[in-house]
This record gives C-alpha cells, structure tokens and sequence, in this order.
C-alpha cells in the first residue's frame, strides 16, 4: 500500500513529510502488519533525502517497508539534456544524481528496498531525448536488478484533463488497446523484467553482455566460426571479467573476446593478454567496452553495426573523452557486463 502519489508543492518539507509518514504508515501497520507499506519522497517522488535529514523512526515496520522513486527525461530539468549535453556526460549526471537523491536508501545498516514506481517514454519511438534516457536508465536497472513499474499500460483515456479521448503515447498499448504500440517492446523490457540475483540461489555469478539501446546481450552463435551477434537474452552468452584491464572470457572455456581493426568484427581467441584481448570500462557512463593502447588514444570499442542489424563491429570509441562539444549519439557503443546467477 502507497501512502501518497509524488508530494510536492512549496509546503513540502522534511520534517512534516516524517511526521505524516510516520502516522500514516504506523496506523497502516498497525491494521494489517503482513502487506509492505511502501512511502515516497518529495518534488514529485523524485528525491528522498528527506531520510536523511528526519528519517523515520519505524524499524523498518518488521521488514514491510519499502521507498519508491520516480523518474524520467525530464525529472529535474529539461529532457533536452540529453540532446544538447554530451551523452556519456549527462547519463553519468543522471544517474550519479539518482543514487544521491534516493537510492542511497539500499545502503548502510538501516537499508530498506527501493521501488522504481514510475518511469517512462513516449513508446514511439520518435522522441530522441526519451529513447537516450530509456538505454541510460535500464543499464543501471539492470545493474542493480531493481524492480520497477512502467508509466502506463493504458494507450488513451475516456476523458482526461477536460479533454474527451486523448492519447497517451507514454501507453504501451495503442490507442485503441488492440495492441502494443511499440513492436519492439517486448526485446527492449525482456532483461529488466528479469530476475538478475538471487540470494536464495547457489549458482555462481557470470556476466552477460547486454546492449541497452537495442535490449540484446551477445550471443557466440558459432563455436566453430567464432561468431558473435546480437540475440535475445535468454540465450544470452555468459562471461568472465575480472575488472578493468583484463580479459572478458567466455565462461567455460580457454577463450577470450579479442578485438580487431577499425570496421572488423571482434573475435574469440585464446590470445588473452595483448592489447587487444584487454577490456575497459570507459568514458564518464562507463558503458563503453574499450581496448585501450599504451599511445593513449580513445581506444577501440564494441559497437552495433545498426538498427537492422545484430552484428557487432569494432570502431574508434566516440565522445569518451572530456569535449565538452561531442554531441554524436553514442548509445551504438553502449555495452554492459551485467551479473548474474540466474539466467
């Protein structure tokens, strides 16, 4: 049970937000102590450190408490950010920003659950500023292997704000609720709406390498060639990594992804300690998957071919360093190690 939907308004302030939220949470408890109170914060449920400046004195209400957040492209500022700020930069921000205002609340001794309740884009696919925010967001959703719900299910209304029958693009049905509105929702969604970590499970942690902008992970589809694509998670590939500067393997065997020339396809090789056989997170989102050179250059990095393609091509890293005016779209070059003990 939600007590309020995104307080806000010039009255909103911390110590009032912990008194209310104290009854309304303590009576709640007190009625029926088996279902989660779950308790927002403030400008719009988009900020919770009003936990740390009066944070609530309930005990975690016996394990039933959980935080919920909000966000999207435009949360904060204006969603042209993501438009007229370099990419990398303004994902770090975002995100940098995210875990500041609110999911510090998973950390420390007192840790609680956090519920990402509300996020969004126009389900289009026809504004840019949403679609770079979505690949941004989901590589830490996926990260975290938080649980979210999406604005919304429904693709128009009876009758909203004084208007009779108007749309809503957010929806991810279509206007007329006859189908999803956007045919590749399904693949974008598929990694976030799965169970990532399981701490009742004894399986070991792998990675899978997930590819935000398209919702893919990479897939060895021919041993025998050495072929290496785009697919489905599901039937995701799994990896080892041990951290920047060392090769990523392909768990259980003696292979290693190796890089190769500018427009080439990388490769499996069992030559894992040259230049070209060494992985590093790069650039301010740490999204690139880079080889670096002792020169110093940008480095090379994993990049989709293209929109209708699942090829996966080596090219010189964009916008990784620190120019102020790289505004090229780097979201081909998203790459994600992402943990797991479950697929």
């Amino acid at each position: 049970m939600s007590l309020r939907n995104e307080l806000r308004g010039a009255s909103s302030k911390s110590k009032d937000w912990n008194k209310y939220i104290t009854q309304g949470a303590t009576t709640i408890h007190n009625i029926n102590p088996k279902i989660l109170v779950i308790i927002s914060g403030l400008n719009f449920d988009n900020d919770l450190r009003c936990q740390r400046q009066y944070p609530l004195q309930l005990n975690n209400l016996h394990n039933k408490l959980v935080f919920e957040v909000h966000l999207y492209s435009f949360s904060g500022e204006s969603q042209s950010k993501f438009i007229h700020n370099p990419l990398n930069k303004i994902c770090s921000k975002v995100i940098n920003g995210f875990v500041e205002r609110a999911e510090f609340v998973m950390e420390g001794a007192e840790a609680v659950p956090l519920f990402v309740s509300e996020f969004g884009l126009d389900q289009r696919g026809v504004n840019e500023a949403d679609d770079r925010f979505l690949s941004c967001f989901s590589a830490h959703l996926v990260e975290k292997d938080l649980d979210w719900a999406l604005w919304g299910w429904q693709g128009s209304y009876y009758y909203r704000q004084g208007k009779v029958g108007p749309e809503e693009v957010f929806g991810v049905l279509n206007y007329n609720w006859s189908d999803v509105r956007n045919p590749h929702f399904s693949q974008m969604f598929q990694l976030l709406q799965t169970m990532l970590q399981d701490p009742n499970s004894n399986s070991s942690n792998t990675y899978v390498m997930y590819h935000p902008q398209s919702g893919q992970c990479v897939l060895v589809q021919d041993m025998k060639h050495m072929q290496i694509y785009l697919n489905d998670c599901s039937n995701a590939s799994h990896w080892s990594y041990e951290g920047d500067g060392t090769p990523i393997m392909l768990a259980s065997t003696n292979f290693c992804l190796k890089a190769s020339g500018d427009g080439l396809p990388p490769s499996l090789s069992r030559d894992c300690f040259g230049e070209q056989s060494v992985w590093t997170a790069i650039s301010d989102s740490k999204l690139h998957l880079a080889t670096l050179t002792k020169q110093g250059n940008n480095g090379m990095c994993l990049e989709k071919e293209s929109s209708n393609s699942s090829r996966i091509l080596m090219r010189s890293c964009v916008c990784v360093g620190n120019d102020s005016n790289c505004l090229q779209d780097t979201q081909a070059q998203w790459f994600q190690l992402v943990v797991t003990n479950t697929l």
